[in-house]
């Protein structure tokens, strides 16, 4: 097995933002009006490898881009802020990916995507690029969402498993089921994006899944995280054998206790928890220690507009969070 680096591997999409502010989703066949458009860099690999890095871990990202405009521009984005770019792919004659964003006036939004370089992926591929395996291999957390292929996923999660890389897996991005062979592969943690209330739906969701699944082999161990938007985050642990699952919730913070901070823009709070719980899990963080640290992450990227430029520092998490 190679030797490890203390590094997270991102492997996902990153895309050219359009952000339009909306007082309301149209209905079909209506137009209505914006209240401007701004432009930002995003897409859920990029948000995370630049959570990561800004939060400060050593981070490289593995990502097509179009060899246009938005892409070279993204390249000296993902520079600026530390993010490791050696191996990122430049398409010729494909679009860097791109994503549309609706901005309600209560930071909610709706999004629509064009994958393009992010979906230009060789639907035969049973490899990682030689290079990109190199980078999986020989780094400690490999980082995936649902904006690639899910075979991409697959390909790299079995690639990760067998040189013993931890393999976190954010399910957001995709709405359709997570593939059991993927799931299979991902032996630590499994951060989605389920909606649910209260922590005790949270579990009840673990339990149905488990209970959907329990004949099947992929079930040794389970480990869920759960983003729970205002009502915090959940790590539930289920053992194989044993019928019981430990659960920690961690509450969330509130906007109301911080009077010179408020509620902007929700657009890329998700992948800012899933930067910071793997930070502090590639620190040897206690997983309730890693949850408590994405939800400040999460919770700073909800008083900024946009997604990338949301992400906190490191510093102003430590700032913030004064004990």
């Amino acid at each position: 097995m190679e030797s490890k680096q203390d590094k997270i591997v991102v492997l996902g999409s990153a895309s050219q933002d359009y952000f339009f502010k909306i007082d309301r989703i149209p209905q079909i066949g209506e137009t209505i009006d914006a209240h401007g458009c701004e432009k930002s860099y995003g897409g859920k690999g990029a948000n995370q490898a630049i959570t990561c890095a800004k939060l400060g871990a050593k981070c490289e990202m593995l990502v097509q881009l179009g060899n246009d405009e938005s892409g070279r521009g993204y390249i000296e984005e993902f520079k600026k802020h530390g993010v490791e770019t050696k191996n990122i792919k430049l398409l010729d004659g494909v679009d860097t990916g791109q994503a549309y964003i609706l901005a309600l006036k209560d930071g909610n939004n709706s999004i629509i995507i064009n994958g393009a370089a992010n979906a230009a992926y060789d639907p035969n591929m049973t490899e990682l690029d030689p290079a990109w395996a190199e980078a999986v291999r020989t780094s400690k957390i490999l980082l995936l969402q649902r904006e690639v292929p899910e075979y991409v996923n697959i390909v790299a999660a079995r690639t990760a498993k067998q040189a013993g890389t931890m393999v976190i897996l954010d399910v957001g991005g995709r709405d359709e089921p997570l593939s059991e062979e993927l799931l299979s592969l991902t032996e630590l943690e499994r951060v989605i994006n389920h909606k649910v209330v209260t922590f005790e739906e949270a579990k009840h969701a673990l339990e149905k899944f488990v209970g959907d699944h329990e004949t099947n082999e992929i079930h040794r161990d389970l480990t869920v995280v759960l983003k729970m938007g205002e009502h915090g985050s959940a790590y539930l642990k289920y053992t194989k054998g044993q019928g019981e699952i430990m659960e920690v919730h961690q509450k969330a913070f509130d906007i109301n206790d911080f009077p010179h901070l408020k509620l902007v823009d929700t657009t890329g709070a998700g992948d800012c928890f899933s930067g910071g719980f793997a930070v502090k899990m590639l620190e040897g963080a206690t997983p309730e220690e890693a949850l408590v640290f994405g939800n400040k992450a999460g919770f700073l990227a909800i008083t900024k507009f946009g997604a990338g430029p949301a992400i906190p520092t490191l510093q102003e998490v430590l700032e913030t969070f004064k004990d």
